[in-house]
């Protein structure tokens, strides 16, 4: 921690209350590139949340803690349930087998809706409750949530993993 000096994104959002959608998108994008580049050698993370993105000097992004990162070929299905239970997909609450790449993907989006909002879009107290909330409650923005970002959130937050958003919609959006 000593060589990142702006802490994790968690305190980040914490102390600020949330983030521009400005330093978001700064953040968020570099959030993509490492995961694409993770991807793209056949790495998962699978406990993607702003507790593992720690900001290096002039805002730099890097990825941490891989504890529970597996590694995965092209075509192959995960089935572990693993990670944060607040950032989990509903395929991995369903205990389904799951595509490694989209599961990185939501907790992502969970992450750019926790910065832009300053709080969870699936919160609950009892575990039973905010799974199902995961499953099943649509995404709500604020006000000040401009339509771009809504529409990259819902994007990144389909309840069907096969319909989520890929890493070359998400670029080009």
């Amino acid at each position: 921690m000593e060589f990142v000096e702006g802490g994790d994104l968690f305190d980040a959002i914490s102390n600020s209350g949330k983030l521009t959608e400005d330093l978001s998108r700064l953040y968020f994008s570099q959030i993509l590139l490492g995961l694409e580049y993770l991807h793209s050698v056949g790495i998962t993370h699978r406990d993607m949340k702003p507790e593992n993105i720690l900001i290096g000097e002039y805002g730099k992004i890097k990825i941490a803690d891989f504890g529970l990162g597996n590694f995965f070929s092209e075509d192959q299905k995960l089935k572990t349930a693993c990670g944060s239970p607040c950032y989990a997909p509903p395929e991995m609450l369903n205990q389904e087998e799951y595509d490694p790449r989209k599961v990185d993907i939501w907790s992502s989006g969970v992450i750019l809706y926790a910065m832009v909002h300053g709080y969870l879009p699936f919160e609950d107290d009892v575990q039973s409750l905010l799974y199902e909330k995961i499953k099943t409650k649509n995404v709500r923005f604020a006000s000040y949530i401009s339509i771009s970002c809504r529409n990259l959130l819902r994007g990144l937050l389909l309840k069907d993993q096969k319909e989520r958003w890929c890493m070359d919609t998400i670029k080009a959006h």
